[in-house]
């Protein structure tokens, strides 16, 4: 049609099939552009409208694509294009929100029972209103284009069909293997499959290259890909690797590098290995450079905890002295026109420009209120000492707007719009939460409040290299206490248990919520935590501190636990593989634990009205569903308290909870 078209311009057909197949390619600039030579000549044709508006929505433009397709439909087109036309319309309303979408998508799909796009987007709207069923449906219907499979493979994951969510995101990423939301699903679905599949080597190598994908959340899927290697096989089963040679051919696994650079390998087999390859690298450094700086990484995620190699390296002005050396420690690496190689990059930003950087940052961290609470002087110093947590990797999912979200997680929720929400993060930490935050809220100003500087310095870093805009200070939630400030919504997920009085902490958090805001809250659980409480007691009986030598000498005790010991499970921790995670796990300066019960007694004497738990596993709701059918909402926290005394395990992390602030008292 273009060799055509070169030869007649004016030839109008071959013009409209070729916007026509243009359309079909998803080619939507190029489509565009011949779409507007033919309305030139025909500016009221509803078919060359309706297309418009298809094309439009492809380049992002819901408001254009809107105008055009009620233009069209105002021309009484035939069934064919008022389908496309309802259809764009529905898509444009969809995306700023508006559940009217699911009206136009109907009528499309009724005049249309094939357009496969138009099946999707009613599944997204119907999703959005809190029908999951009726959008599973409709997603059934959209099938196989690569969203609706990607958007039944999640809500399959969310109710424990693991194994039928991956093949349908699988069956997304063939389609489009660099799509950073189906890999992110794919990072959703594999945080919790029970069993991974051994064959995702090269979905998971470009997920590991994503920098929109939590790659932490990739870990175990990774290491069940290497497991199923031979060497690795053999390396975790042995004593191995035996020589540099059987080092550097494990490392060139072709996810080896990838995996040990963005993620903190949590399982003690692999630690082990990797420590074993750094040693046998030094022996023999020669060709080693790239293997040497990976390690190197590593080694700054687990805060050189690995034991000393037999001979250390010593840094000097070369790229393969200097990465030998960051393999064994932070101190004294000195400063040298090697850090300029390239296969330094990422060590050199991670061992010193960003330790530096995040100094800088945290002298300069404006403060807000500070308390002489002896408990809140003693988890400030422990986070000054250990910044928690060690490796921030976030989801950098496409953000909605608060009123949305509350209302696609509870639908007999009526969420205020609020265009601009004021959000404040209590306890951010290093940044985890915070940057997780501003990256899910569309239009959301994020205030990150902590006690620590140190971990403050950290956490704005990462935001600044996120491209986030999130204010950080130093705070205690107790000084806040008649602060005048107000927030819409308020998050203190990890950080009430800390205090020396967490109903306090909470209710000075309520009194700065707006009414008719919201909070989630996450705290630790009495039964959940049983081996920590193990540990624990076990950390007191032998006196371990937490400092470097104690917290080695905890971390080697603890491994060294036969396995029905009932402090063994700490092992499994992700906060485990580090001495700052293993500090703020066992060896914390104050924790308590809760019963839901307690937890519902404590809502209801705060006022609050709770809207819901969210569950990072699909385990507990389903628990909870095949128990209690006919409460849809499971908002009980007696039930949850019963079927907890039956299934203990099922807030090991912490009990999450959203609550609201009436709108009068």
């Amino acid at each position: 049609y273009k060799r055509q078209l070169r030869l007649r311009p004016d030839l109008a057909a071959a013009r409209r099939q070729l916007a026509g197949l243009l359309l079909e390619a998803r080619r939507w600039d190029e489509a565009r552009a011949e779409l507007r030579r033919l309305l030139a000549g025909r500016p009221d044709d509803p078919g060359l409208l309706a297309d418009l508006a298809t094309a439009l929505l492809g380049l992002g433009e819901a408001e254009a694509a809107e105008a055009r397709a009620d233009a069209a439909l105002a021309a009484d087109p035939p069934e064919p294009v008022r389908a496309a036309a309802l259809r764009a319309r529905g898509v444009a309303r969809r995306r700023r929100g508006d559940l009217a979408a699911a009206t136009d998508l109907r009528a499309a799909v009724a005049l249309d029972p094939e357009d496969r796009w138009a099946w999707t987007e009613l599944g997204d709207v119907l999703a959005l209103a809190g029908d999951g069923e009726a959008a599973a449906e409709a997603w059934r219907r959209g099938l196989p284009e690569p969203a609706a499979a990607c958007a039944l493979g999640s809500w399959l994951a969310e109710r424990g069909e693991a194994d039928e969510a991956l093949a349908l995101i699988r069956h997304a990423l063939e389609a489009a293997p660099d799509e950073p939301a189906y890999l992110q699903a794919l990072a959703d679905l594999l945080w919790h499959h029970p069993d991974p599949p051994a064959d995702l080597g090269p979905v998971l190598l470009r997920a590991l290259a994503c920098e929109a994908v939590d790659a932490s959340r990739l870990d175990r899927a990774v290491r069940r890909v290497l497991a199923a290697d031979p060497a690795w096989a053999a390396a975790l089963a042995g004593d191995g690797p035996a020589d540099a040679a059987s080092a550097r051919a494990l490392l060139d696994h072709p996810l080896a590098r990838p995996w040990i650079e963005r993620c903190l390998v949590r399982d003690p087999r692999f630690d082990a290995v990797l420590a074993r390859c750094r040693d046998a690298l030094l022996a023999e450094p020669e060709g080693a450079l790239p293997h040497l700086a990976a390690l190197a990484v590593q080694a700054w995620w687990v805060e050189h905890r690995w034991p000393p190699p037999p001979t250390a390296p010593k840094p000097a002005d070369d790229p393969t002295a200097l990465a030998a050396a960051a393999t064994t420690g932070p101190p004294a690496l000195p400063e040298a026109a090697a850090w300029n190689h390239p296969a330094l990059a990422t060590l050199r930003r991670v061992a010193l420009d960003d330790p530096r950087e995040a100094r800088r940052l945290a002298a300069a961290m404006p403060v807000i209120a500070l308390s002489e609470d002896a408990v809140s002087r003693a988890v400030r110093a422990q986070y000054e000492a250990h910044p928690y947590p060690r490796l921030v990797s976030i989801q950098r999912r496409a953000p909605e707007p608060l009123d949305r979200l509350l209302r696609r997680r509870f639908p007999h929720l009526r969420a205020p719009v609020t265009p601009r929400p004021r959000v404040l993060v209590a306890g951010c930490g290093t940044g985890q939460h915070a940057l997780t935050v501003a990256t899910t809220l569309a239009h959301a100003e994020v205030l990150a409040v902590d006690l620590s500087r140190a971990s403050l310095g950290r956490a704005a870093l990462e935001a600044r290299r996120h491209g986030l805009d999130v204010r950080f200070a130093q705070a205690d939630i107790l000084a806040l206490d008649g602060w005048e400030e107000r927030f819409d919504h308020v998050e203190a997920v990890g950080v009430l248990h800390h205090l020396d009085e967490p109903l306090r902490g909470w209710r000075v958090l309520v009194e700065l919520l707006r009414p008719g805001g919201t909070m989630r809250v996450g705290l630790y659980s009495e039964r959940g935590r049983s081996e920590v409480v193990a540990a624990r007691r076990l950390a007191a009986e032998r006196g371990w501190t937490p400092d470097a030598a104690g917290l080695a000498r905890a971390r080697a005790e603890l491994l060294a636990l036969p396995p029905d010991h009932p402090a063994r499970g700490v092992v499994a921790s992700p906060d485990f593989p580090t001495p700052s995670g293993l500090r703020d796990l066992v060896l914390h300066a104050r924790e308590h634990r809760f019963h839901p019960r307690e937890v519902a007694g404590m809502i209801a004497t705060l006022g609050l009205e709770l809207l819901g738990l969210q569950h990072p596993s699909p385990v507990p709701a389903r628990l909870y569903r095949e128990r209690w059918p006919d409460d849809p909402e499971q908002r009980d926290l007696e039930r949850w308290d019963a079927l907890e005394a039956d299934h203990p395990r099922i807030f090991s992390g912490m009990m999450i909870l959203w609550c609201r602030r009436p709108e009068t008292p």
